[in-house]
């Protein structure tokens, strides 16, 4: 599927992710929407009850799948790319 990247407006493709990378990137999204960052590692792994690990294991998967941005030296260095 192709989708326009909500900061450069270039067609990219995406793939399929799971039903909870699809929450978990639209927390991120929302998240990023009201304040201008994404959340930690940590936020995220509180709201979900999971480790940062295995949050960072989704987001990485967000990232294949060309949903979020990483941003390279930067904390909280991910970004997400896509409206879904």
């Amino acid at each position: 599927m192709k989708l326009k990247c909500q900061f450069c407006s270039k067609s990219i493709e995406i793939t399929r992710i799971s039903e909870f990378q699809k929450d978990l990137y639209k927390d991120i999204d929302k998240f990023f929407k009201k304040f201008g960052y994404s959340p930690s590692l940590q936020e995220l792994g509180d709201k979900y009850e999971m480790t940062h690990t295995n949050i960072l294991y989704h987001i990485e998967a967000l990232i294949k799948a060309g949903y979020v941005e990483r941003v390279p030296h930067k904390k909280k260095g991910y970004l997400p790319r896509v409206e879904v």
